[in-house]
C-alpha cells in the first residue's frame, strides 16, 4: 500500500514508559536520566546546549534527566548522536541480567517501551557505530506523530505486517520484506495485528 501522508511533529511529543518491567517504570526512567545527565556532564555540555542540539525544549530534556520523562527511541538516537555516545552508553548497565566480555545481550535483557513499542537493544558495545534492536509494533497501533533522528535507519520485518509511513508515502511491508530509510525524514509504524521487526539504525550525525 502507497499512500499521500504528511507527519512532522516534534519527537519529545512522542514519549512512553521504559521499563524491564512495568512496576518498576519509575525506577528505570530515573536511572536512565541519571546516565544521560552523567553523559552531558562528563562531555561539559549544558542542558541548554544539548537540548538545542537535540532539537527539543529545554524543559523536556529536563524532565527526561529527572526521571519524570521517558524518551522515545528516536530521541534515544539523536541524544547519543548529541553526545557522540552509543545508545548504549545511556541506557543503565544496572538492567542487565548478563554482561560480559563478550558483549553478549540474553534473550532476557532489558525491555524499552517507548511511543506504544516494545523495544530491546541487541548491542551493549559503547563503540558501536550501528544501534541494533528487536521491536515489537502491538496491534492496532495508533498513528502517532513520525519521528525523525541523525543518520539511517533499516527495518526488517520477523513476524507480522506492518505499514511504514515515510517521506509522504506508506509502505507495507509483510515477513520477510525490508526497507532502508533516511531517519532525518519523519517515519513510523502501523500495524493491524502484532507485529516483530529488526531496526538497525545509524545514528551517527
Amino acid at each position: 500500500m502507497t499512500g499521500s501522508l504528511s507527519a512532522d511533529t516534534p519527537k519529545e511529543q512522542a514519549v512512553g514508559s521504559l521499563s524491564s518491567d512495568s512496576a518498576v517504570a519509575g525506577e528505570v526512567n530515573s536511572l536512565i536520566g541519571a546516565r544521560l545527565r552523567d553523559l552531558r556532564e562528563a562531555a561539559d555540555i549544558t542542558l541548554t546546549d544539548l537540548a538545542q542540539a537535540a532539537g527539543m525544549s529545554k524543559a523536556h530534556l529536563s524532565r527526561v534527566e529527572s526521571g519524570e520523562r521517558s524518551p522515545s527511541l528516536a530521541s534515544l538516537l539523536t541524544l547519543a548522536a548529541a553526545l557522540r555516545v552509543p545508545v548504549a552508553s545511556i541506557l543503565p548497565r544496572d538492567l542487565d541480567v548478563h554482561d560480559d566480555d563478550q558483549g553478549i545481550v540474553p534473550s532476557s535483557g532489558p525491555v524499552v517501551r517507548a511511543s506504544d513499542l516494545q523495544v530491546r537493544p541487541l548491542t551493549r558495545r559503547k563503540d558501536a557505530a550501528l544501534q541494533p534492536f528487536k521491536v515489537v509494533v502491538p496491534a492496532e497501533r495508533s498513528w502517532s506523530p513520525g519521528l525523525t533522528h541523525p543518520g539511517e535507519e533499516w527495518i526488517y520485518i520477523l513476524r507480522g505486517v506492518v505499514t511504514v509511513v515515510h517521506a509522504g508515502r506508506a509502505d507495507t511491508l509483510h515477513r520477510g520484506d525490508s526497507i532502508h530509510l533516511d531517519a532525518r525524514e519523519p517515519h513510523r509504524l502501523v500495524a493491524a495485528a502484532e507485529a516483530e521487526l529488526i531496526v538497525v539504525a545509524d545514528s551517527r550525525s
